[in-house]
């Protein structure tokens, strides 16, 4: 069993589009750890636009990462972390991405 991380990449970009189309093809977590990378929020609502599904994604801390041990997919929110130490300048806002509209 692998433990795979993937970033969603640019918020504006297709990157969740792309994972939550590939990971509904096919079971693909029946054999690896996969953990998303990125704003769970904008990944939600990507779903929903999408009508797919999000919640077989298990959402993970920093510190659950390293002791998962059950192949999945699990989501690593890193906006919370991000927006307490200051490293976010502009909040999470609709009229700020267009990819959350």
């Amino acid at each position: 069993m692998k433990r795979i991380f993937i970033s969603q990449g640019d918020v504006n970009g297709i990157g969740n589009e792309l994972l939550l189309k590939y990971f509904s093809e096919k079971d693909y977590a029946e054999d690896n750890i996969y953990t998303i990378i990125g704003s769970r929020k904008i990944f939600d609502r990507t779903g929903s636009v999408l009508k797919l599904s999000t919640s077989l994604y298990c959402d993970v801390s920093e510190e659950q990462v390293k002791d998962i041990t059950a192949p999945g997919l699990y989501f690593l929110d890193i906006t919370q972390g991000l927006c307490e130490l200051n490293l976010v300048t502009r909040p999470l806002k609709p009229e700020n991405y267009p990819a959350m509209r």
